[in-house]
């Protein structure tokens, strides 16, 4: 009977468990849909205009249990995010559509800035290898030394 209550009890947990992040999965599937994308229209001066963000979600979990003589210790965690940014709007004008995108000053500095600090670590690494290439190759095409006899008599 003991064997088959802990069974019965190590079901209710794996379900419990497997129960939480599927609940987990769709809530935040449900915020990160198309409607969190393309957000809803505004119209104005008959021009509509459809934001358009880029939407990234992710969950995970995972459990264990010890293996402890007599003890059964189960645990179970788990954990998502939704990330959300805007990248531009779609402009129906006239029966006409045309996406604009909005520019993100934090990116454009940063890639003003990685740039050429990227250039100049690829310029370092270039002088390192030739530097150690060329230290490694120092002896491989030396020219023997003639030797001369001696110009001392012996007497």
């Amino acid at each position: 009977m003991a064997d088959t209550l802990e069974d019965a009890e190590k079901e209710a947990r794996a379900s419990a468990a497997d129960n939480g992040v599927t609940r987990l999965a769709e809530h935040l599937g449900r915020n990160a849909s198309a409607s969190a994308v393309f957000g809803a229209p505004v119209e104005r001066d008959g021009v509509t205009v459809i934001p358009v963000a880029r939407v990234r979600w992710g969950v995970g979990g995972g459990g264990g249990r010890g293996r402890r003589k007599g003890q059964t210790d189960d645990g179970f965690g788990g954990g998502g995010g939704v990330q959300a940014a805007p990248l531009g709007f779609i402009e129906v004008r006239d029966g006409a559509a045309r996406y604009r995108r909005i520019r993100d000053p934090l990116r454009v500095a940063l890639a003003a800035l990685l740039l050429p600090l990227s250039f100049a670590a690829a310029v370092a690494v270039t002088f390192v290898t030739l530097a150690a290439l060329a230290r490694s190759m120092k002896g491989m095409f030396a020219v023997p030394q003639a030797r001369w006899p001696s110009r001392r008599r012996r007497v």
